[in-house]
């Protein structure tokens, strides 16, 4: 892991501290996001916060809502992460293989 990463992990971390809302957040950006120098520089662009990618994706979920409801899927949401920290999908690579991992139903057979 480059210093680069570990800073960006520090950053995310420290944010997600002493919020309970942000932790989610923290915990797929670091687990998914942070995969390379390029998307840790990302991350630690000083005009972004997680507390204001909490803010966009809020956001963005009120206008696809319905009659004041709206129920937003994981991979919807992880995507409006990724875009919030402008993010494709090649500096996230390994995104991809960690989101089917977390859908995988090892029930399915049964």
């Amino acid at each position: 892991m480059t210093e680069k990463i570990l800073k960006a992990i520090e950053k995310i971390d420290a944010e997600a501290e002493n919020d309970v809302t942000l932790k989610a957040f923290a915990q797929y950006i670091i687990d998914n996001l942070i995969k390379s120098d390029a998307s840790a520089e990302k991350i630690l662009d000083e005009k972004k916060s997680l507390k204001s990618c909490m803010s966009k994706v809020k956001s963005n979920a009120k206008q696809s809502a319905v009659a004041g409801c709206a129920v937003v899927e994981d991979r919807i949401v992880y995507g409006w992460i990724r875009e919030y920290f402008e993010l494709n999908e090649s500096q996230t690579a390994d995104s991809a293989q960690t989101e089917s991992i977390q859908d995988f139903d090892i029930f399915a057979d049964l």
